[in-house]
């Protein structure tokens, strides 16, 4: 995540929403359904930010 601190245009929030997501990986299904989604919407934000 160092590497995204230098992103002049990143998603806000970015690294409070990755420890979520990584928080939640478990052996829960539902837990890890929703660290995925967390980390799709991160994914998606940062593509509209990058214009890819």
């Amino acid at each position: 995540m160092a590497m995204v601190d230098d992103f002049h245009g990143k998603p806000e929030n970015y690294k409070q929403k990755v420890d979520a997501a990584f928080s939640k990986l478990s052996s829960s299904q539902q837990s890890t359904r929703e660290a995925v989604e967390i980390i799709r919407k991160l994914v998606t934000k940062t593509k509209e930010i990058v214009n890819v």
